[in-house]
């Protein structure tokens, strides 16, 4: 290792054009030089060095959703979401696709597809296979293929639908017409000793709180709640309880970087060690 500076799944659309048609993907060619589009391929000053034709990149879209798409099928199994109320299952598929994708490097991927005025993919977290069918599909018709397959309006949003439901759901829906500011705040551990506190939360804005379970106990969390239900019954306003639960701590121990030594410098190799501490 080396220290550096600082919808549910579907089949791929059956969509191409005609000079790739039943051919594997292939890496580009350009000027005597073969290169997969999805390693980085342009300069943060001057851009792409060259750019694939609309075919290449519609033969890469295609493999790169199949990647996709099986590899988060097959992560989202291990989470063993069966069970679980629907809005739940497609959010985590979604997740484990958006994984998925992102331990790829796509950057000379995106600057090609700008090029050709079409998304490059970095917005995509809230419909990743949605997204990837829409450029598909815009690929196919550049190359003068009508897509046999486009994600339907519902499909390609359904992201923005269940944050508002979430959204709605922690903080009350917001009235008709209406746009306002929801307020989160992150309880101290003073939340649980002084009532005070929270009068002056509520009085102040706040609509919902926050509970970090990282933290604190749980006599001290339902200290807090108490405190936040009698300050609602003396301001006459209301504030949901969000509690973040505590996940694996990570931290990096011991590190033996040679003699006469102090710390990491970038360049430096350097070993990690996983110890579970029981």
């Amino acid at each position: 290792m080396q220290a550096i500076d600082t919808g549910l799944d579907q089949a791929a659309p059956a969509v191409g054009c005609e000079a790739v048609d039943g051919m594997p993907p292939q890496p580009v060619t350009h000027r005597g030089e073969s290169r997969n589009p999805r390693e980085p391929a342009s300069d943060a000053m001057q851009g792409p060095r060259f750019v694939p034709s609309p075919n290449d990149l519609l033969t890469e879209l295609l493999e790169l959703r199949n990647e996709v798409s099986a590899e988060g099928r097959t992560l989202c199994r291990q989470w063993n979401v069966r069970g679980r109320r629907r809005r739940f299952r497609v959010g985590a598929l979604n997740l484990a696709h958006y994984l998925t994708l992102r331990h790829r490097d796509l950057r000379g991927l995106q600057d090609a597809l700008m090029t050709y005025g079409l998304s490059s993919l970095g917005r995509l977290e809230g419909r990743v296979l949605a997204n990837l069918d829409a450029v598909i599909g815009a690929l196919a018709a550049i190359c003068g293929t009508m897509p046999v397959h486009h994600p339907r309006p519902r499909a390609f949003f359904r992201g923005e639908r269940l944050l508002r439901a979430n959204t709605d759901e922690l903080f009350g829906p917001a009235a008709v017409g209406l746009s306002r500011p929801a307020i989160l705040v992150t309880l101290p551990s003073e939340a649980a000793s002084k009532a005070d506190f929270m009068i002056a939360l509520l009085r102040n804005g706040a609509n919902a709180v926050r509970i970090n379970c990282a933290h604190d106990d749980p006599q001290s969390w339902a200290a807090m709640i108490r405190n936040l239900r009698a300050a609602e019954a003396a301001t006459g306003q209301r504030a949901t309880v969000l509690a973040d639960l505590a996940g694996p701590k990570v931290r990096i121990g011991r590190i033996s970087v040679g003699p006469n030594r102090a710390r990491l410098t970038a360049g430096d190799e350097f070993l990690l060690e996983a110890v579970r501490d029981l």
